[in-house]
This record gives structure tokens, C-alpha cells and sequence, in this order.
């Protein structure tokens, strides 16, 4: 294991981007994976300001949906919004396919994952 975490953020909204600004903050080495915003992101990372201060970043690396990530995390960070129509499984299983196999040497065979959500109130009537 390498002396950084590697932390993939799958869904860098608000809750994604946040808890990214603070494992960045702690050392640890954070990607994003976005469905808008791409071009912003990869060129200027995150910029908010909060209660704790500023806490812009920029990440390791910038994917896609359908990109494929380039190294082998140790945690994937699930930080989609709960929304009817979303099928989060689908992307669980479909991330988990595209993370390439652990090439640095681990006894693991996949990453950790954690699942952060943000709970959106809809109305169905």
C-alpha cells in the first residue's frame, strides 16, 4: 500500500465534493467521477468556502461515467442523490467492472466501498 489513500468519489456534487475537500485536506489522494461539469472541474477543481473555512481542491484525477479510472482505489465513495428514476445499484455494479484490477500488490481484490447519500425530498402526488 502506498503511504496515500486512494479515495475514488463517485458523484462529487455537494455531499462528493465535500468530503473530498476534507480527504484531500488529510493527505490522501482523491479522485472524482462527474456526470456534469467535467471541463470545470478537471481545469479549476473545487471552489466553496464553508464553516470550516476554505476548502477548494483539486482532484488527482477528473472520469466520466464511462471512463475507466486508471489505478486501483482503496475506497469508492458512493455520493449519488436518491431520486426515483435512479437506478444506484445499476452504477455500483457498473463501477465496480470498469475499477481495474489492484496492480499494487494488495491481498485485496477490491476497494472499500462507502456509501454517502444525499436523501432529496420528491413528491409523488
Amino acid at each position: 500500500m502506498t503511504d496515500k489513500p486512494r479515495i475514488l468519489i463517485v458523484g462529487a456534487g455537494a455531499i462528493g465534493s465535500f468530503y473530498g475537500a476534507i480527504l484531500k485536506r488529510a493527505g490522501c489522494e482523491v479522485s472524482v467521477v462527474l456526470r456534469s461539469d467535467y471541463d470545470a472541474v478537471k481545469e479549476g477543481g473545487f471552489r466553496f468556502t464553508s464553516p470550516l473555512g476554505e476548502l477548494s481542491w483539486q482532484p488527482n484525477k477528473v472520469y466520466r461515467p464511462d471512463d475507466t479510472p486508471d489505478a486501483f482505489p482503496d475506497y469508492v465513495l458512493l455520493c449519488v442523490k436518491v431520486l426515483p428514476g435512479v437506478d444506484r445499484a445499476a452504477l455500483v455494479r457498473s463501477d465496480s467492472a470498469r475499477i481495474p484490477g489492484n496492480a499494487r500488490g494488495s491481498v485485496r481484490d477490491s476497494p472499500v466501498w462507502v456509501r454517502l447519500m444525499a436523501v432529496v425530498a420528491v413528491s409523488f402526488f
